[in-house]
């Protein structure tokens, strides 16, 4: 699924209409600036895996840095784990962009692989690039999916996706890895 952060903003609707049960957000925003007016002051649960352990500790008030995963668990409304994967940075190299695509679609793959039942709301500000641009690449990483085949499906389902130009370089540079001797052509709209 992919969404925005307003749509992160009402875990109650993305567990019970949605089925959602994690949230990826690939934004240099933090979600946990969603939840300061929130009515119902959510425990957020993190924990550090670069040990391969699950080490969590309860937190009072939504706080969540840097790139842990961590936990929502709301009252009566159920749990949604997070984590935060920033993808583009204020540099937006495209190889930087590149990797980190890739690591979020591992991490998806990964917490698929896990929980076979999980529901993943991939998510930015809007919704409009770095998201799109993770389930882009999922397409072309794990159904081969080519990146014009990919981009269009993503875009019957959020008909405003809007990836920048580096993005586009770091997809087509991803597509030329997974599909060798691929010819790409971009179109690029002026403004004439």
């Amino acid at each position: 699924t992919l969404g925005s952060f307003a749509n992160a903003r009402h875990p109650k609707e993305l567990i019970n209409h949605n089925g959602v049960t994690h949230i990826l957000n690939t934004s240099n925003e933090e979600l946990s600036m969603l939840f300061r007016d929130y009515d119902e002051t959510p425990k957020i649960l993190t924990s550090n895996n670069s040990q391969g352990k699950d080490l969590r500790r309860a937190l009072s008030g939504p706080t969540v840095t840097g790139n842990k995963a961590g936990s929502f668990n709301f009252t009566n409304l159920g749990a949604i784990e997070m984590k935060h994967l920033a993808c583009v940075d204020d540099d937006m190299n495209p190889d930087k962009i590149k990797r980190g695509i890739r690591a979020a679609v591992n991490w998806i793959e990964t917490t698929r692989k896990e929980n076979p039942s999980a529901r993943i709301m991939v998510c930015d500000v809007l919704g409009v690039r770095s998201a799109a641009a993770v389930c882009i690449a999922y397409l072309m990483m794990k159904q081969k999916f080519s990146l014009i085949s990919a981009f269009t499906h993503v875009r019957m389902h959020r008909n405003h996706i809007q990836p920048p130009h580096e993005i586009f370089k770091a997809l087509c540079s991803l597509e030329m890895e997974l599909f060798p001797g691929t010819v790409i052509t971009i179109f690029i709209k002026t403004n004439q």
